[in-house]
């Protein structure tokens, strides 16, 4: 290649070309910011930016709740979470890292293969979980 100059990408991305066809206007390759604006700060240490999609308000929400619940950065009391891979796991560990409150995963298998639940127990005695996230089906 001939050309070397080193490619810097602007602070603010505009578009500036049409892309043709009917959904022109819908449908650009939009990466990074697109205007230059402050973020608002709201009355809570805590804030959260997601896209105002059905998940991102799904995560708002959990974080929220788990505010309201009083959960906001305990030292050494996790959420445990009970279930197998999921988008509710997924989300609530979302939101609990948000709160600054760390996630204790746990095999839904503890739960579901087990008679006598030992290994469940010891596992809520070891962590002691303030909040239990326990997803059913």
């Amino acid at each position: 290649m001939a050309d070397t100059a080193e490619y810097t990408p602007p602070k603010v991305w505009t578009w500036d070309k049409e892309s043709g066809g009917r959904f022109a206007n819908i449908n650009r390759p939009i990466a990074g910011p697109t205007r230059d604006k402050e973020l608002p700060v709201g009355r809570h240490p805590l804030q959260l930016y997601s896209l105002a999609t059905p998940n991102g308000i799904k995560i708002t929400v959990m974080l929220e709740e788990l505010l309201a619940l009083g959960h906001s950065g305990a030292p050494g009391r996790p959420v445990a979470i009970l279930s197998g891979n999921s988008l509710e796991h997924a989300l609530m560990t979302l939101a609990a890292m948000q709160a600054r409150l760390p996630v204790a995963p746990i095999s839904a298998a503890y739960s579901l293969l087990s008679q006598d639940h030992a290994k469940l127990k010891y596992l809520f005695a070891l962590v002691q979980p303030a909040l239990v996230l326990v997803q059913d089906g």
